[in-house]
């Protein structure tokens, strides 16, 4: 990693790992090692809505109705961009 940046950007993702980690055993195959990575990216952008709703400004533009959160998850292999809830 040439960039500190980087280091602390993936801390960011780390909870999402460790909550996907306590839902699945350890991967065995290469395909459930593709869709445990695939579930804590999913997940990560689950995480960052809940760090976004915690802002105040955020907060209260939530409780007024005038902010709508959406994540979005982009499948890099098939193209297809999905509403992550």
């Amino acid at each position: 990693m040439d960039s500190p940046f980087i280091q602390i950007w993936l801390n960011n993702a780390m909870e999402a790992k460790e909550r996907i980690d306590a839902q699945l055993a350890p991967p065995v195959t290469p395909e459930e090692c593709k869709e445990r990575l695939r579930r804590i990216e999913q997940e990560n952008v689950r995480l960052q809505i809940e760090h976004l709703k915690k802002y105040p400004l955020v907060k209260k533009a939530l409780a007024v109705k005038g902010l709508s959160i959406h994540g979005l998850y982009y499948d890099l292999e098939t193209g297809v961009l999905n509403k992550i809830l």
